[in-house]
């Protein structure tokens, strides 16, 4: 149904061309239909009209997957100017950077940057725990996932 739900979407978005929620709503949608190219689009769009740091969130995440620097741009952005609510967010951003660029000791930090912010972030548990995998730590990703459903299960 995301391919009805995209073309209904983007009628709307050719009525409210400025809505910044419509472009949000259309990312989550060709990201959810595994089309990040497009997602990227429409999350950058969507920042671009209104300066959601959850837009700019969701950009770098894609940036940062793909093992582009742009995900670095996103990242400061956010520890500059949304430090309060970004965070956590924007370390995630740059420790999968990192993993995907295959830098995984500068991928560590981030991850535990963004664990120190907010504990139970389950998210940078879980990314930290796969770049200990392909380095083949398995013990310590093991104690991490470990912790990881001691927080949430």
């Amino acid at each position: 149904m995301y391919e009805i739900a995209i073309r209904t979407n983007l009628e709307f978005l050719k009525k409210d061309s400025f809505n910044p929620r419509l472009h949000h709503i259309q990312a989550l949608l060709y990201l959810e239909n595994e089309d990040s190219a497009n997602a990227l689009t429409y999350f950058s769009r969507a920042y671009n009209l209104y300066n959601n740091p959850f837009d700019l969130a969701y950009a770098g995440a894609i940036y940062a997957r793909r093992g582009d620097e742009k995900a670095l741009i996103c990242s400061d952005t956010l520890l500059i100017r949304y430090k309060e609510k970004s965070a956590k967010e924007a370390w995630l951003i740059k420790g999968l950077y990192y993993s995907a660029s295959n830098n995984h000791s500068k991928a560590l930090p981030c991850f535990d940057s963004a664990i120190k912010i907010r504990y139970s972030f389950i998210e940078a548990y879980i990314e930290k725990a796969q770049t200990l995998i392909k380095i083949n730590r398995f013990k310590e990703a093991i104690a991490t996932l470990n912790t990881a459903v001691t927080i949430n299960n």
